[in-house]
């Protein structure tokens, strides 16, 4: 990797210059009955990314008169990535992204679970992460192009490796509202280490317990994931969603937001805590 593309700029301004190279790419659209309701219409839609993969995502529109608000949702730790809710798909145009590696955007990369995290994870330029991060800009870029969404009302969810959500969008600054969820995958990692038993960043410690001459290599990929470097870019309001003992790495992200951030902390009462997420949403973006 050259000296440049060693550093946190030329590693994501690369990344950014490598998706701009595909902005006359087209947008294979297609029906999705199936998904459609009496509410709103569905859509499958094949995005060509970097690295020549190309990648799914389902399409919501609502029914009526747009423009919509436009919410994009970014994948999950996990292999299989779900249609949106119904009480999105009533309220935005909204895209759920299936990053390379999970299914439906399977075809040249199949990722593993667990094992995603920790694969290349000593050569940066190759991490998956990286070119899910493409996905994801081009996912919004599709978005941000669409008649029927009101480009001054976008919002992004992260609920799961909610780490993805604030990277975007601070390459994407259209982007005005950000839900993020727990756990966050990149968040001062390594000395959290110490303290994780629970997958997926038990990944990262079965990694360095077998490979422990590269834990500096691991060390550098990871620091240029960590939100807190991308958090002065954010533009928009951020709620973060997470326990109790979560909190303290959490906070630096919302104090680097200069008022725009805020944290609450989870009930254990799911739909309570479902229902205040999609409430500050909702406010956060159609408001």
């Amino acid at each position: 990797m050259s000296s440049q593309m060693e550093t946190f700029e030329g590693y994501w301004s690369s990344l950014d210059e490598e998706v701009a190279e595909l902005g006359d790419s087209k947008a294979e659209i297609a029906d999705l009955r199936i998904r459609s309701t009496e509410f709103s219409t569905a859509y499958g839609v094949t995005l060509e990314s970097t690295g020549g993969f190309r990648v799914f995502g389902y399409y919501s529109v609502p029914k009526g008169t747009g423009p919509f608000p436009g919410l994009f949702m970014t994948p999950g730790y996990g292999s299989v990535v779900a249609v949106p809710a119904y009480e999105r798909r009533r309220r935005y145009a909204v895209f759920a992204l299936c990053a390379r590696g999970q299914r439906l955007s399977d075809a040249d990369y199949a990722a593993t679970y667990p094992g995603l995290l920790t694969d290349r994870i000593d050569e940066p330029l190759e991490y998956p992460f990286r070119g899910m991060v493409a996905d994801c800009l081009r996912a919004v870029d599709f978005l941000l192009s669409r008649p029927e969404v009101d480009r001054n009302r976008v919002g992004a969810s992260g609920m799961s490796a909610g780490d993805l959500a604030l990277i975007t969008a601070a390459l994407r600054p259209q982007i005005d509202a950000l839900l993020i969820g727990s756990p966050l995958l990149f968040r001062d990692t390594l000395s959290r280490l110490p303290d994780i038993e629970d997958y997926p960043l038990e990944e990262i410690n079965d990694f360095l317990r077998a490979h422990p001459e590269k834990r500096e290599a691991v060390e550098h990929t990871v620091s240029l994931f960590d939100p807190l470097r991308f958090a002065g870019r954010i533009t928009g309001k951020a709620l973060f969603t997470c326990s109790e003992p979560e909190r303290a790495h959490i906070e630096p992200l919302v104090d680097a937001l200069d008022g725009r951030g805020e944290v609450r902390i989870k009930t254990g009462r799911g739909f309570i805590d479902h229902e205040a997420e999609e409430a500050w949403l909702e406010c956060a973006i159609a408001g």
